[in-house]
């Protein structure tokens, strides 16, 4: 019990600290978690803050699906490894629409996604899923929240939004890019 109340202080502490005497981090990661709690991405806990590397000017968004139902991030990583910078999970290894960091983001690395036609500055999503099963409505809804705070963020125009889709998906590329741009 006391242990629990000497944590509770410290994270109080640390917590004002931080109000009282931003460092510049703390301030970036007090902004970015604003912008994604007014944004309605308010799923995404872990900041974008990456841990290994000064952040990068981005300046285009490429969505892909994973081709599989399966989003473990372990085994993902163990099979494709750098494909993605966040991978938006179904549900299946992954919770649905919650947003997880590879580690070409942590590094501010690019992603090699599932082709090489990725230009540098290219911010790479996957979206758990197959080309024949239409995401969740919750999958979708995160992915557009997410790509707004991306493009807010980073000043990524809409137009700088692609979706490498398979043509005979299921998912509707034209309502998506309807959703991110509103």
């Amino acid at each position: 019990m006391l242990g629990s109340f000497v944590m509770a202080i410290s994270a109080l502490t640390m917590l004002l600290e931080l109000v009282a005497h931003p460092s510049e981090g703390g301030r970036l990661f007090m902004r970015k978690a604003n912008e994604l709690e007014s944004s309605g991405a308010s799923n995404v806990h872990r900041e974008l803050e990456p841990r290994k590397g000064a952040l990068r000017d981005w300046n285009r968004i490429l969505i892909q699906q994973t081709g599989s139902e399966n989003g473990d991030p372990a085994d993902l990583t163990q099979l494709t490894p750098d494909r993605w910078h966040f991978l938006v999970g179904n549900g299946n290894g992954v919770d649905l629409g919650k947003i997880h960091i590879f580690s070409p983001w942590d590094t501010q690395g690019s992603a090699q996604g599932r082709t090489f036609l990725e230009q540098p500055g290219t911010i790479v999503i996957g979206l758990v899923g197959s080309d024949h099963r239409l995401p969740e409505k919750a999958q979708t809804n995160a992915l557009v929240d997410f790509c707004r705070f991306l493009c807010r963020e980073f000043s990524i125009p809409v137009s700088n939004v692609d979706c490498e889709i398979a043509e005979g998906s299921l998912l509707d590329t034209a309502e998506l890019f309807r959703k991110i741009s509103q």
